[in-house]
């Protein structure tokens, strides 16, 4: 135990001494701060440009419609002016286009509607423009049936069903919220894995090739020396981690006397451009959902799984960086067999979050190679506490048996060089019984 403690901290201070460990450390944060940041100033800022548009309308069905909005300013233009003009008179006449309607617009198949200008028409313009010509040829057509237009526009409003589920209380805004988290949790389990699963073999391959593992054998035993590794790295994942929490805690106190502000260019930018209404509520309410979560549950369990996967698969990867040299396609073809489960588990994961309760979730969140991704996936919903238990417990022994059986690899291929090593023979080293 000594030894492997000595083993493990020689890893830990090695790594966290990299100037590249402390960069990325400290870079993170900010970061993510940055990003965060960077998005609010382009939606506050992102106010889109007010456009001044001539309409020559010669079928005089929309002139009540020519109204200023937050999009548009319009100037109709009363005389006629000739087909090959109409190209340039918006670069002769100071406005950003010219919006032309035939007098021959048959308003139950409209077509011959052109907008003239050198610049194309932004995408949300084009849109906004195109629903109020919509919407108007609908009025008119309408009034032409002889439609009361008051009970259409209340038949019109906004319709929105709920449906109430007393036995988990759940809304369609919370599952949204669930499927969110349970992503983002599968798709971290999935990063932590693979990032510090090839960690852990790049750092047995250097020794390796170093021979500074001959010299550590001769003194620890390989089994000791695979285990303090990976234990190791493991806490330097978490430093790392416990490090960003803390520094983003810190830098969004910081920052936080802003976000007033920020929201209030954010509300004021959406009433110019005509946003959604409610958009600042909807937020708000996506916050409310996400504190009803087991927010607690699904951080202690999240930790625990990336400890559980973690040490499962950096073992199978101490044991492949142990049988290779520095050839890459060798590493890339022992370590397929290890990362296909990991992205089969984290497409499963994606499936999971929109159906958590099936056969397939169940029993893949209790499977161990699977149930790292799976689990945390299924946690914003709310798991048993029996299939929690069972499902750590069966990850638990996965991962002695993985690390008994990834040490006997280690034991010798670590001391090995020079020798291409087939699947064959590697199974025959773990399953020896000496």
């Amino acid at each position: 135990m000594l030894q492997t403690w000595l083993v493990l901290k020689r890893e830990y201070w090695t790594r966290v001494r990299k100037k590249s460990f402390i960069i990325i450390t400290l870079l993170v944060p900010f970061l993510f701060i940055g990003f965060i940041a960077l998005e609010v100033y382009l939606a506050a800022g992102g106010k889109p440009q007010r456009l001044q548009l001539a309409v020559m309308d010669n079928s005089h069905l929309f002139d009540t419609l020519w109204q200023d909005n937050a999009q548009f300013r319009f100037l109709k233009i009363q005389q006629q002016i000739p087909n090959d003009s109409l190209a340039t008179y918006a670069n002769t006449h100071g406005v950003d286009g010219l919006l032309f309607i035939p007098d021959t617009l048959n308003v139950l198949h409209p077509s011959g509607i052109r907008y003239y200008s050198q610049k194309k028409l932004p995408l949300e313009s084009y849109l906004g423009l195109k629903s109020m010509l919509e919407e108007a040829i609908q009025h008119i057509r309408l009034t032409q049936l002889h439609v009361n237009m008051m009970m259409v526009d209340s038949v019109k409003q906004a319709i929105q069903v709920t449906i109430d589920q007393p036995l988990t209380q759940a809304s369609e805004l919370q599952a949204g919220v669930s499927i969110a988290v349970a992503m983002i949790g599968g798709f971290l389990i999935y990063f932590i894995l693979i990032f510090f699963g090839v960690s852990v073999m790049r750092g047995v391959m250097e020794e390796k090739v170093s021979r500074i593992a001959e010299v550590i054998v001769s003194s620890v035993k390989p089994f000791q020396l695979m285990l303090g590794k990976i234990l190791g790295i493991a806490a330097v994942g978490l430093t790392q981690f416990f490090i960003w929490i803390v520094l983003i805690l810190l830098l969004w106190g910081f920052l936080h006397p802003s976000l007033p502000d920020m929201q209030t260019q954010v509300q004021g930018m959406q009433q110019v451009a005509n946003a959604a209404p409610g958009q600042m509520q909807m937020i708000q309410s996506i916050s409310t959902e996400l504190l009803k979560l087991p927010l607690l549950e699904i951080v202690i369990c999240f930790i625990l799984y990336f400890l559980g996967g973690y040490f499962l698969y950096a073992s199978l990867f101490a044991a492949v960086g142990s049988v290779v040299d520095q050839d890459a396609s060798d590493a890339q073809q022992l370590t397929f067999p290890i990362t296909l489960p990991i992205l089969i588990s984290f497409l499963i994961a994606l499936r999971v979050a929109r159906d958590p309760e099936s056969p397939l979730a169940i029993f893949t969140s209790l499977f161990p190679f699977s149930s790292p991704l799976v689990m945390v996936a299924r946690l914003p919903y709310g798991v048993p506490w029996w299939q929690l238990a069972v499902s750590l417990v069966l990850l638990a022994i996965t991962f002695l048996f993985t690390t008994w059986i990834a040490a006997k690899i280690y034991r010798t291929g670590i001391l090995l060089y020079g020798k291409k090593v087939t699947l064959k023979e590697i199974a025959r080293w773990a399953f020896r019984r000496k």
